[in-house]
């Protein structure tokens, strides 16, 4: 894997918007980091796989100003915004819907699972044994694996499929 961009994205208003960027092969996948982390914390998984990845330093966070307002829809936006001024046209998160836990997790318990589930049915949910908040550090090979599955998984269920023969 190619070594990382590090850059700024500059969104309305003035406010910047962190980004890694590792080059790679395909449709890149946006990778949001969790608590108390940024975009610098998906390096080892990235040296583990060859697709292109972008990794925002959601607002507060890392090189980012802080969120226009502390709401999820807000650091959506921000996302949103950062990829439409970069011309990114096609995209993907890693996974349509897949998250993981750490069984250990302190800041975000695995009981928050359930919700998510509620949620997102089609969600793929996972707590992994002895692992606590940042797979990204914790287990970046494993990790790399989850993504690959996940993502190989949505690309083929976007993927046209063949007309049958009459």
């Amino acid at each position: 894997m190619a070594a990382s961009q590090c850059s700024v994205v500059r969104l309305a208003g003035g406010r910047r918007l962190g980004l890694r960027r590792w080059p790679g092969e395909g449709d890149p996948l946006v990778l949001l980091h969790g608590l108390l982390d940024s975009a610098d914390g998906w390096s080892d998984l990235a040296r583990h796989t060859r697709r292109p990845f972008l990794a925002f330093d959601l607002a507060g966070f890392g090189r980012s100003d802080h969120p226009e307002r502390p709401e999820i829809s807000a650091y959506a936006g921000d996302v949103v915004e950062a990829l439409e001024s970069l011309n990114v046209e096609r995209w993907r998160f890693a996974g349509p819907v897949a998250a993981l836990w750490g069984e250990h997790d302190a800041l975000v318990p695995p009981a928050h699972a359930r919700g998510l589930r509620a949620a997102a049915p089609q969600a793929t949910v996972q707590v992994w044994p002895g692992m606590g908040h940042h797979p990204q550090r914790e287990r970046p090979r494993q990790l790399a694996h989850f993504v690959e599955w996940h993502a190989a998984a949505a690309e083929r269920r976007s993927s046209p499929r063949p007309a049958l023969a009459a």
